[in-house]
């Protein structure tokens, strides 16, 4: 699957979960090199992703900037698959759900 077809698949089902103190921000044609793909927050907790193909590489900016968020406490995936984007979201969520 290419990137831009997860992107879209992703962002469908975002907006159909309706997940409580949650939001989702896909940053698009608005943002800098190195920003993820997906910005999100629940209860406070800051998270970020990344979408990659099968053979997609992280850039050295990309990696700097996420390292950054993790460094700021936030949480950070790269994903590869519409499956590993809703377990990071969902394993995200619950978290902070825990107030984990």
């Amino acid at each position: 699957m290419k990137e831009k077809d997860l992107k879209k698949k992703c962002m469908a089902w975002v907006k159909k979960s309706k997940l409580k103190n949650f939001w989702m921000y896909h940053p698009q044609d608005f943002s800098h090199s190195g920003i993820p793909d997906f910005l999100m927050c629940a209860n406070s907790k800051f998270g970020a992703c990344e979408l990659k193909t099968v053979r997609g590489r992280v850039a050295p900016i990309q990696a700097h900037t996420m390292a950054m968020i993790v460094a700021a406490g936030g949480a950070v995936a790269v994903v590869r698959s519409f499956e590993e984007f809703k377990n990071f979201v969902m394993i995200f969520y619950q978290q902070q759900q825990k107030g984990e």
